[in-house]
């Protein structure tokens, strides 16, 4: 995890839990919005450096390729990632066609994950990048509410479009509620914690691979939700 993805978890988590004890405390009437306002930090300087940085650029140019069916690209960007982590280019051919089959392309449905898995790797990777219990609740509730479906995610891979990502996230920016603040929506705020957490993982392994495809692109999803 660099320093800027460590800031932005922090402050996220930060501020659905102050909307969750907001909501508790019945200071507020739902668990909607979050507001960056007062708590000393720049929000929207961190979320306009993440879109700049060179992992969500990677994770972008990935699916896109996926979603263009430049397989070619997308395994070379997935081999030479995982290269770079450690992982050997033996068998590469295999490493591929078994990240393709996991993940649900070709009519083959035997080996895909399934939603229980996809929720395990969930759960378990933003416990471990230290988002706290009430607000993983939350960020899984979010992409529940979502309708996902891996069937639905696959389809809409192909409506992936170039820089999708990166302006889902940017998208984030016009949310300003005052001068160097930014309010949004605590479903949108889980969407931009399921990039930055699954984009960490993309090219790890296979699994988390393929459970940090299919967040990435419902994180994305979200993210373009109007408040």
């Amino acid at each position: 995890m660099t320093e800027l993805e460590r800031q932005l978890i922090s402050a996220l988590d930060l501020m659905i839990r102050e909307s969750i004890e907001n909501f508790k405390l019945r200071r507020s009437n739902s668990l909607s919005y979050i507001n960056s306002h007062g708590l000393g930090f720049d929000l929207a300087k961190l979320i306009e450096e993440y879109t700049e940085s060179n992992r969500i650029q990677r994770a972008g140019y990935f699916i896109e390729g996926l979603a263009s069916n430049k397989q070619i690209d997308s395994r070379e960007i997935y081999l030479s990632e995982r290269k770079k982590s450690g992982r050997s280019r033996a068998h590469a051919t295999n490493q591929w066609k078994s990240f393709n089959a996991r993940l649900g392309l070709g009519d083959d449905k035997r080996f895909r994950m399934n939603e229980g898995q996809f929720f395990i790797h969930e759960r378990a990777l933003l416990a471990e990048i230290g988002i706290s219990r009430p607000v993983i609740d939350v960020v899984i509730e979010s992409i529940k509410l979502y309708n996902f479906d891996i069937d639905s995610i696959i389809l809409k891979l192909h409506e992936f479009r170039k820089d999708q990502l990166q302006n889902s996230i940017r998208s984030l920016l016009h949310s300003s509620s005052s001068p160097g603040s930014l309010a949004f929506s605590v479903q949108r705020a889980s969407g931009l914690i399921t990039v930055i957490a699954d984009c960490m993982v993309l090219f790890f392994t296979r699994d988390w691979g393929v459970a940090g495809t299919l967040s990435t692109m419902a994180g994305s999803s979200i993210l373009a939700i109007s408040d």
